[in-house]
């Protein structure tokens, strides 16, 4: 799209790769390393060893057990996972550093993230999409992140028009500009070489019918999870956002999973609001 290469390339200085997602690739992508290597790196950062734990103690990967070494968080989670989790958060670090985010709160934005990988690792039964899911729901606000940063007055008429009329935010973005966050998180994604699945269901993610999924899938499961965490999330201060704002059901009627959405909303409700269903480990 030519808008979205021009916005990109009005960014003056995009955010370098993090080291330590470097250092870690390239570890990763040796013959005979090990897990004791990549643990050794990975236990240099000490926020990021610190999530990762917060990770696998919390129940994404299935029944939550206690997890106190980084090593065993490593085998739980992923090494692809993992690597993008470094990404994630060396470029929320990247906001949090920033003076250009007002309107935005960056605990908000984070814990959103974690809350849309949860839901969607639900939604899926094998473990490889378990985790690739994983991985997109920590990185589909990418471009968000990197807008706000980087482009403080990209937000100015969005956050004006939300003030008059409660909407979700990337119809607001493509009203105003014909685009979202979304595209502009791919885009990077792609330009950084992450894998296709990954940049598409960031892509798409608003959008699922756009995409070629004829099974309900990757795309579809973030699709769902951000959708419902967003009702979910907004439900206490504006009730204008709802199913057909939110949910694209051409696509979910596609590939047949319109009767699961109860069902869905429920799970969401509960890992949202464990409070209210007498669960905390939610």
């Amino acid at each position: 799209d030519t808008k979205i290469k021009h916005l990109i390339g009005s960014i003056q200085r995009l955010p370098a790769l993090p080291s330590l997602y470097h250092t870690l690739t390239s570890t990763i992508e040796q013959e005979h390393s090990s897990l004791k290597e990549i643990s050794d790196i990975l236990e240099q950062d000490v926020a990021i060893t610190a999530r990762l734990l917060q990770i696998a103690n919390s129940g994404f990967f299935g029944p939550a057990r206690r997890i106190n070494q980084i090593h065993d968080a490593v085998v739980l989670i992923g090494l692809e996972s993992i690597r993008n989790l470094v990404l994630c958060e060396s470029l929320f670090n990247t906001l949090r550093q920033s003076d250009n985010t007002t309107g935005f709160c960056l605990a908000k934005l984070q814990s959103h993230s974690l809350t849309v990988a949860k839901i969607a690792t639900h939604l899926l039964d094998k473990e490889e999409l378990k985790k690739a899911a994983f991985s997109a729901a920590m990185l589909h606000d990418i471009g968000q992140i990197i807008l706000v940063s980087a482009l403080p007055d990209f937000y100015k008429p969005i956050l004006e028009l939300l003030k008059k009329q409660a909407m979700p935010i990337h119809l607001a973005e493509e009203q105003i500009y014909g685009f979202s966050h979304a595209e502009i998180g791919a885009y990077l994604l792609d330009l950084w070489g992450l894998p296709c699945s990954l940049v598409e269901a960031v892509a798409h993610i608003h959008r699922p019918k756009r995409s070629g999924e004829r099974e309900f899938g990757l795309i579809g499961a973030i699709h769902v999870a951000d959708c419902f965490a967003d009702i979910e999330e907004t439900h206490s201060t504006t009730d204008s956002l709802n199913f057909n704002e939110e949910l694209d059901f051409d696509y979910l009627s596609r590939v047949g999973v319109i009767d699961k959405l109860p069902v869905w909303q429920k799970l969401a409700q509960k890992i949202i609001h464990p409070e209210n269903y007498g669960d905390k480990n939610a």
